[in-house]
């Protein structure tokens, strides 16, 4: 046993989840280290780089593998590797984030301590501050990109941005309203921090028999809604999810509104069958909660006064809205853009997949940047801009208490 043993922590609840994070701690860290890990191409990784990874000044993460076995195999490059993620930010502190199989994680823990670790005593941490939000949500992550994203927040890309920025206020590098807009710029990407692991609610609305089930199978690739050549097949609200340009998207297909029926929120005759009223009120329902409302008008048979009042009713509820032509493979000479397509081509269908993500998320970080994660963390950096636009440069106690909330 070593004079001061490494103390692992499983923070990450048991269970089946996605990944596993556990918290390494002790003066033997680095030693301990570089015995079990290894490169992704199978060398080892000395104490020298691990010291200067803990040392350097952007802590970023580092994709090693991890030999689970002593047994068969003398090389530990030929024996049984688990893919893990090590962050390091210091030489006695690191996190390793693997595969969440409790098998599997017991199995790294058992590793080390057998080489004199010991298991801390406590539970996973209840605190939501940046990194343990981070924690929080890495195993929900719906796509590749929000995974890369949850582990640059893991790694400490909010710590990084806001020590360059009181840098850069202390030295004058940046005036008060320039550090401002750069912290409103963050706070701006709180929507797309809080679909990182739930996906966006993206609505196919409008006329009957405009295609929205043909679309909707279309952008999801397979067959998840009933189509027919008769209007109002549709009477129950279908959803399926799938991801554009890694955004994960949740799509409704709705029942369509006919030319006679009011538009949501109007009164008037109502001709449809109960069948397909309740199958309407639904589709209403659902156009509350959207993030994205998109107004299906096929090009062979449009009905631009219908559509009209959904846009409008849409934009009165404050909710994103975007007309789309569909059927275009009935109108040979109709204009060619992202918001035209035709179920029957895949070309146009993945040019309305990047249009859809290009609404939802217009302006999408930059790779290491940090993103809020909760309504919370945005409105620090938001209630930050403002003081710093107030003339107030931040005191030294405000800025304890956002690096106390950066490190937790």
């Amino acid at each position: 046993m070593a004079a001061h043993p490494v103390e692992i922590t499983r923070l990450t609840a048991a269970g089946s989840g996605a990944v596993a994070v556990l918290r390494l701690e002790g003066e033997d860290l680095l030693p301990l280290l570089g015995r079990h890990l290894l490169t992704p191409g199978g060398r080892p990784i000395t104490e020298e780089r691990l010291a200067q990874e803990a040392d350097s000044a952007r802590h970023r993460p580092i994709f090693v593998h991890i030999p689970l076995t002593n047994t068969a195999a003398r090389d530990a490059a030929d024996r049984p590797r688990e893919e893990a993620v090590l962050y390091l930010p210091s030489r006695t502190t690191a996190e390793l984030s693997c595969h969440g199989g409790d098998l599997l994680v017991e199995s790294v823990i058992s590793l080390f301590l057998a080489d004199g670790a010991a298991a801390a005593s406590g539970a996973v941490p209840q605190d939501e501050g940046f990194r343990s939000s981070a924690r929080r949500l890495l195993p929900k992550a719906e796509t590749d990109r929000a995974a890369e994203v949850l582990l640059d927040q893991l790694g400490g890309a909010a710590r990084r941005f806001w020590t360059d920025l009181f840098d850069a206020i202390d030295t004058r590098a940046l005036t008060l309203a320039q550090a401002a807009e750069r912290l409103e710029k963050i706070a701006s990407y709180e929507s797309f921090g809080e679909h990182l692991a739930r996906p966006y609610r993206v609505v196919l609305s409008g006329v009957v028999n405009a295609g929205k089930s043909t679309l909707l199978n279309a952008l999801v690739g397979y067959d998840r809604a009933l189509t027919a050549p008769e209007a109002g097949t549709t009477r129950d609200a279908v959803s399926a999810e799938t991801a554009f340009e890694g955004i994960a998207v949740r799509l409704y297909d709705t029942a369509g509104m006919r030319p006679n029926r009011p538009s949501p929120g109007e009164t008037g005759p109502d001709t449809v069958d109960a069948v397909e009223r309740e199958g309407i009120r639904l589709a209403e329902s659902l156009l509350s909660g959207a993030d994205l409302v998109l107004i299906l008008n096929p090009l062979d048979d449009p009905d631009d006064e219908l559509t009209g009042r959904l846009a409008a009713a849409a934009a009165a509820g404050s909710r994103a809205c975007a007309v789309v032509r569909t059927k275009a493979d009935l109108v040979p000479d109709h204009r060619s853009d992202p918001l035209t397509v035709s179920a029957l081509d895949p070309k146009s269908v993945e040019r309305l997949g990047k249009q859809i993500a290009n609404i939802l998320v217009p302006a999408p970080p930059e790779s290491g940047s940090p993103v809020p994660l909760t309504g919370d963390e945005a409105a620090l950096y938001r209630r930050a801009a403002a003081a710093l636009r107030g003339g107030n440069p931040l005191s030294d106690a405000d800025r304890e208490v956002i690096i106390t909330r950066l490190d937790s």
